[in-house]
């Protein structure tokens, strides 16, 4: 687990700004539960503060959005793929 590393390097300030970050995405994207909240917030953690406006992540955006899809769906599509391409990028790195 990276988040008791990740949290250690940065100041509270930090810590309270990133919840405070995905409190106001979750009437962004609809989160309807403190699971979903969560599940983003470790996504944030994970992929970067700013995730879903990164340029190179675009499909982020769309994926969060597309409300036919519930809140927990979309979250761990968006992880599913994050974790893929992790896999991918250590296969890359044996070869």
């Amino acid at each position: 687990m990276i988040y008791p590393q990740v949290c250690s390097a940065l100041e509270e300030s930090s810590i309270r700004a990133s919840v405070e970050t995905a409190l106001q995405k979750r009437a962004t994207y609809r989160f309807d539960s403190e699971e979903t909240f969560f599940a983003y917030l470790d996504l944030m953690y994970l992929l970067g503060f700013d995730f879903d406006r990164d340029a190179d992540k675009e499909w982020v955006r769309g994926t969060l959005t597309d409300f036919d899809l519930g809140a927990r769906t979309r979250l761990l599509l968006v992880d599913e793929a994050r974790e893929r391409a992790r896999l991918a990028g250590q296969g890359a790195a044996r070869t």
